[in-house]
């Protein structure tokens, strides 16, 4: 489930399955990654109007675990768009699968660029 506004922002909504967790039940931290990259590779391909790729992947920040069977809630936001490139915020809070309790459990900054057409 996906969903776009008018400030440059998008939201996707996941769910953790069992064959995404580690030993602990909770999400591997790859996993998160890249649910937060193809949001946040989603919003920059609209933005700069094409095929881009990811360039960086900085600050990255776990503060909360994601247990099995909880939802996922990406949200990525433009924080700064040039020509050719821009530069993605991303976060991740964790909820039971009725979307209650959020909480924080990833942050990161993304730079993508745009291929030439």
């Amino acid at each position: 489930m996906a969903h776009a506004n008018a400030h440059h922002a998008l939201t996707v909504v996941d769910m953790a399955w069992p064959d995404q967790c580690n030993h602990h039940g909770t999400l591997f931290g790859g996993a998160a990654l890249s649910w937060l990259d193809r949001t946040a590779f989603i919003l920059a391909s609209r933005e700069l109007g094409g095929a881009v790729v990811t360039a960086a992947l900085e600050r990255v920040q776990f503060s909360a675990p994601l247990p099995s069977g909880h939802l996922g809630e990406c949200l990525a936001r433009i924080v700064r768009r040039g020509r050719r490139s821009g530069a993605v915020r991303a976060l991740m809070d964790a909820s039971d699968a009725r979307g209650a309790c959020p909480s924080r459990c990833c942050d990161v900054l993304l730079t993508y660029v745009a291929l030439p057409d």
